[in-house]
């Protein structure tokens, strides 16, 4: 089960093997080359996950719109780590196959937004 969550909720091996492997779309997971057509589409903005809050701070201000009664969001499975720590507990539960399958499906998303996405150091 899910440590991070009460009722527990799929691993995010079992979620992994599900995507990758059986196929089953989530759309919270689909490539954003897929979704946003960053080379046809003129983006003066980009919202990144990881600086949520700032950015949206940032598009808000830029649009004259104030952010009273704004939801900031807040990861509750950081549990008092760092994002790249949190980020490695997770894939360290993943097979070779599936390291190799993420980094496959998501390389032209990491490479667009200037991510690291090196799975070698969970082999």
């Amino acid at each position: 089960g899910n440590p991070y969550l009460d009722p527990p909720a799929p691993t995010f091996l079992e979620f992994s093997s599900a995507v990758l492997l059986d196929h089953k779309h989530d759309m919270h997971w689909a490539r954003y080359s897929d979704w946003c057509a960053p080379c046809t589409v003129n983006y003066t903005q980009i919202v990144k996950f990881e600086t949520l809050n700032m950015d949206n701070l940032y598009v808000l201000e830029s649009h004259g719109l104030g952010y009273e009664g704004f939801g900031w969001h807040s990861n509750p499975t950081l549990k008092g780590g760092t994002r790249r720590e949190t980020w490695r507990r997770y894939f360290a539960t993943l097979t070779p196959e599936l390291l190799d399958l993420y980094k496959e499906r998501y390389s032209g998303d990491c490479e667009l937004f200037g991510y690291d996405c090196d799975v070698r150091e969970f082999y």
